[in-house]
């Protein structure tokens, strides 16, 4: 017995407080080996400026045409094989306006005549004698939206400064358009709008007034120098 105490009294004492019969712990699992890094120019920012890098110049107007696999015989460009074009004057001739900086809310003011007649005007100032000028060779409204309608001689029957400045508004002054929409306007009720405002109301109650409009400014302004184009082209 005192052999049997001596060897316990000996025997080194237990570190671990771990129960019997239970495994240890695992520690955190080691990081995972990353790849290697994607080749250069392989990644979507890339890609982006990849496109972006493709479209080159300024900014033009859209344009409207039908796409054709063969030339009529009646065409200008049927005897043709190599036409040169001037590429600065068609930018110049199809450059789009640059977008306006986003202003605040502008509420609709008003115009009073030398009767003393108040007119709604929801354009500013300076675009609104603008337009008005240029408008003052339109015939009045209701006979410009049957020609506009019916395209019955449009657009040789208007003015062609006219149509430009039309065609302009639309795609400068869409605001005022959204505002004539929502004051939910009758046609008895054009007489209280100022001169400017009657034909832009007018266009929004004609369908694809815009479409029609961009065809009438490229027949009367670009358009008219192709002949200018088959010209220099046989020379």
């Amino acid at each position: 017995n005192n052999t049997t105490r001596l060897r316990m009294a000996q025997a080194p004492a237990s570190t671990s407080t771990r129960p019997v019969g239970k495994a240890a712990p695992r520690g955190p699992p080691p990081p995972k080996a990353r790849g290697p890094p994607p080749p250069p120019g392989s990644g979507p920012l890339s890609r982006k400026n990849a496109v972006a890098e493709e479209v080159t110049g300024p900014k033009l107007k859209p344009l409207f045409w039908s796409t054709i696999t063969q030339v009529p015989r009646e065409s200008v460009f049927s005897e043709t094989t190599n036409v040169y074009f001037d590429e600065e004057a068609l930018q110049r001739q199809f450059l789009a306006a640059a977008p306006k900086a986003a202003a605040t809310q502008r509420k609709p003011s008003s115009r009073v005549d030398d009767r003393g007649k108040k007119y709604i005007r929801l354009l500013d100032r300076k675009s609104s004698e603008l337009l008005a000028i240029a408008f003052s060779r339109l015939p009045p409204p209701d006979k410009f939206k049957d020609i506009l309608m019916t395209l019955d001689g449009y657009p040789e029957c208007l003015h062609s400064e006219a149509i430009t400045a039309l065609q302009m508004a639309g795609s400068e002054h869409q605001e005022v358009f959204a505002k004539l929409q929502q004051m939910n306007l009758q046609y008895s009720d054009l007489q209280q709008l100022d001169m400017p405002e009657r034909y832009l109301w007018m266009l929004t109650t004609i369908e694809s007034s815009a479409v029609k409009l961009a065809a009438g400014a490229l027949l009367v302004g670009p358009a008219r120098e192709l002949p200018d184009l088959k010209s220099a082209a046989n020379r």
